[in-house]
């Protein structure tokens, strides 16, 4: 509001009462507008004020927008490693569309649209027009950024997928080659048409990396990449060929594609050695399936002939030095039988054998038994006319007296060896011819006479002999095997088998490489066991049922035969068992070896069946079926363990020796059967499992309790001094009661003169005195009380009575 100016009067000015007022003399000036200027610094300051609040307003807005942006980054950024996160096909996939009949789309859209909506979602969250202008220029720049990302990732994964799917369907047609590998020959079949699929696919893999493939710059790596992918093939191939046992064939197929070029030098020498050594082991296991098959050294069947000739090396063999293999006695550039099978081949060479002059129906000459073996040999080497030109001239070099030859036995064998020797001579010469390369062997000349030179000179023979007479030296050795004879031990009535010792040897004497035998021994340990596990469960699964028929009534076993069962499967002494069943008094060995062994209790008892009278059947049947955990087995076995400590600790070892006599055995076994039934009854008593040391204690106290068997009644004892022996009482049999006594305060008390009613009394004094319960205390109480023979409680009141009284005087 505008001031009213004054005028200026004197205020000192005195006023006369009743006079009117006198103004004084003033300036008088013109009237200045002063309200308008107030308007101008009014308008002035509400001009400031809306700039404040319209800087506040921008400043508000700036704020929103930003925070708008970073909630909208971090989602945007999430969507954006989402997408990243999908590698190959799962980022370029299309996925259905979320409306019905709608359009599939790509992964790659998918996110795009997720960014849409994100962005309108918070769009619509702007509190005002310049937030949302402010907002989206913000967010424009990551959207750009975060599509840009996306667009990269999945061009990446698209060429990924395209990648990994041609890798994948070249490795397919690799695959597809080495399944068709015996059709490797075929230029339509599968294994060459895959092959070269594969190999344009490669090309174009190799093309889209940047690699050159064609020309004078020819790129190092697409040359590698080929030879990798040739040689997968190559080693497939040759894998599914050795498996096809087709040997011939492989090396064939190394030959014709290091001819064509798909094969270096280097390559091909190393496919070369990886064969042999395929090979090497394949034999290694075909001489192990014939020496297991070869156990009957009467049979002089062709058939068992065949099979100890192909126990040999020389006729399991990958080469031959003669430009072939040798395929169960056949020389593949002879005679390929890679299609045959084995009996096929055991055949022909039967059929080989048949055109000998020897075996002919009207032959006046025939060969021994002994030498067959080594004229089948010389048939599978050699050939069948100089086989029978070689035994003739033997039979020729050896003087014989034929008269002697048929009735004097070692005569026989003396001849018969003096016919081989010389066959064997001229044998070995043959081979040598055929089979040693036509090339010089060092001389020694040649070498200087040093100690040095010498060395050379040994080498290089080492050599020669490996190159040029390896072969040769390995039919040799053979050769020597079957002159000497295979040697045999008895066959295991159960498998059919030798001692894996024996077929061992056998792989010593006939192969020469270290590493194949070494090969071959492992692979015999394997089948050996198999083949023995295998037949043994055979064995004992028909025994057991010709066991319940056996025993199911007097002269069961005569029903086996109408079962299908033959009797003369088994061995002579499981033979018997079933013949005379069920035996009155059980074979201690049998039962010791069941109670010894608690996993042969549980698993084999019925195997034993014929072994045990019913009696011990029964007993060792409950035995086995309170054995319910493997727990159970191995605590038994610490158990047995624990028993055979303390009775060598009580002098008792003689118990347990393997050859103590039936009487030691029936003592082991009913101290054991005391020392459980002992366990049992406090296990009842007390609810609980005895613990380790608590069984200790119990076998102690058996162990302990001991008594004197009448001198002429003792079969075995431990000396205790003078003419008294010692035995534990639960060993005495129930026979031998009469004949024990122990010695009670100085004296001899026989046990059969306290009666039942004493012991009973006797023993419940102990117990309740915690006294141990043995035939010495026992003894000694029973003596100190005037050794009474009161047999009630009547007569043993009365008695007690005058002994009381008797003893006061």
């Amino acid at each position: 509001m505008a001031k009213v100016p004054f005028q200026n009067y004197n205020l000192t000015q005195q006023v006369d009462t009743g006079s009117e007022v006198q103004f004084g003399a003033t300036d008088v000036k013109p009237q200045q507008d002063v309200v308008s200027d107030d308007i101008i610094r009014m308008g002035k300051a509400q001009q400031e004020f809306g700039q404040v609040l319209n800087k506040i307003d921008d400043e508000i807005n700036d704020a929103e927008s930003k925070q708008l942006f970073n909630n909208f980054y971090s989602d945007l950024d999430t969507i954006r490693r989402d997408y990243l996160d999908l590698e190959g096909a799962l980022a370029v996939a299309t996925v259905p569309s979320d409306t019905e009949g709608g359009e599939p789309k790509r992964q790659y859209d998918v996110y795009n649209g997720k960014i849409k909506d994100l962005l309108e979602n918070y769009t619509g969250k702007a509190s005002n027009g310049v937030v949302k202008y402010m907002f989206e220029n913000l967010a424009q720049v990551s959207i750009k950024s975060a599509q840009s990302s996306m667009t990269t990732h999945s061009i990446k994964a698209q060429r990924d997928y395209a990648d990994n799917e041609r890798k994948v369907t070249i490795g397919n047609y690799q695959n597809a080659s080495i399944v068709d590998a015996e059709a490797w020959k075929d230029p339509t079949s599968e294994h060459n048409t895959s092959r070269v699929a594969g190999l344009q696919l490669l090309e174009e893999q190799a093309i889209n990396d940047g690699l050159i493939t064609r020309g004078e710059k020819t790129s190092q790596e697409w040359l590698r990449r080929v030879s990798e992918y040739n040689m997968k093939i190559h080693e497939g191939v040759i894998n599914t060929l050795a498996k096809q046992e087709k040997w011939g064939q492989i090396t064939e197929y190394i030959t014709a594609h290091y001819q064509a070029g798909d094969i270096d030098q280097d390559s091909a020498a190393v496919l070369v050695q990886s064969v042999k050594e395929k090979h090497k082991d394949y034999n290694a296991g075909e001489i192990v399936n014939h020496i297991l098959n070869n156990n009957n050294p009467t049979d002089t069947s062709f058939s068992n002939q065949a099979n100890l000739t192909l126990c040999l090396a020389s006729n399991n063999n990958e080469d031959n030095n003669n430009d072939g293999i040798c395929i169960d006695g056949f020389h593949s550039n002879e005679l390929n039988v890679e299609d045959f099978t084995r009996d096929e081949r055991v055949n022909i060479l039967e059929q080989k054998r048949n055109e000998s002059k020897f075996f002919q129906a009207d032959s006046t000459i025939l060969i021994s038994e002994v030498n067959q073996p080594s004229h089948l040999f010389a048939i599978q080497t050699i050939g069948v006319e100089k086989a029978d030109k070689f035994y003739t001239k033997a039979l020729k070099n050896v003087k014989i007296d034929k008269d002697k030859y048929e009735t004097d036995e070692g005569y026989k064998r003396e001849i018969d060896a003096k016919v081989l020797n010389e066959f064997n001579k001229l044998f070995i010469k043959e081979v040598d011819k055929k089979f040693t390369n036509n090339v010089a062997k060092p001389n020694r000349d040649d070498y200087p006479n040093t100690k040095s030179g010498s060395k050379q000179y040994e080498n290089a023979t080492a050599e020669w002999e490996t190159n040029n007479k390896k072969y040769t030296n390995q039919v040799i050795k053979d050769i020597k095997i079957l002159q000497e004879g295979v040697r045999y031990k008895d066959v295991n009535g159960v498998t059919g088998l030798q001692p894996l010792s024996v077929y061992e040897k056998h792989l010593e004497n006939t192969i020469d490489d270290p590493k194949q035998l070494a090969y071959a021994k492992e692979d015999l340990k394997l089948k050996y066991n198999q083949l023995n596990d295998q037949r043994t469960n055979q064995y004992n699964e028909t025994y057991l049922k010709a066991q319940e028929i056996a025993l199911s009534k007097d002269g069961g076993w005569r029903d086996l035969e109408a079962n299908g069962i033959d009797i003369s499967m088994f061995t002579l002494k499981d033979q018997e068992r079933l013949k005379k069943g069920q035996p009155l008094e059980s074979d201690k060995n049998a039962v010791i070896q069941l109670i010894d062994n608690p996993g042969e209790l549980k698993n084999n008892l019925e195997m034993y069946r014929t072994s045990l009278n019913k009696v011990d059947y029964a007993k060792l049947t409950a035995y086995a079926d309170s054995l319910k955990t493997s727990e159970d087995v191995s605590a038994v076995g610490t158990d047995n363990i624990m028993l055979k400590n303390e009775l060598k600790k009580a002098g008792f070892a003689d118990l347990y020796r393997t050859d103590a006599d039936d009487t030691l055995k029936d003592d082991y076994i009913q101290i054991q059967d005391a020392w459980r039934n002992s366990i049992a009854e406090e296990e009842r008593k007390t609810g609980n499992k005895v613990g380790r040391e608590r069984k200790r204690e119990l076998l102690v106290e058996i162990l302990n309790d001991k008594v004197i068997l009448d001198p002429k009644e003792w079969t075995w004892a431990w000396n205790m001094g003078g003419d008294d022996f010692a035995l534990p009482l639960a060993s005495i049999d129930e026979d031998q009661f009469d004949d024990i006594y122990v010695k009670a305060n100085g004296k001899t008390v026989w046990i059969k003169d306290i009666n039942k009613y004493q012991r009973e009394n006797i023993v419940q004094i102990l117990l309740d005195n915690g006294i141990p319960v043995t035939a010495q205390n026992i003894a000694i109480f029973w003596d100190r009380g005037g050794r009474p023979t009161a047999d009630n409680d009547l007569d043993m009141n009365a008695y007690s009575a005058d002994f009381l009284q008797s003893n006061m005087k």
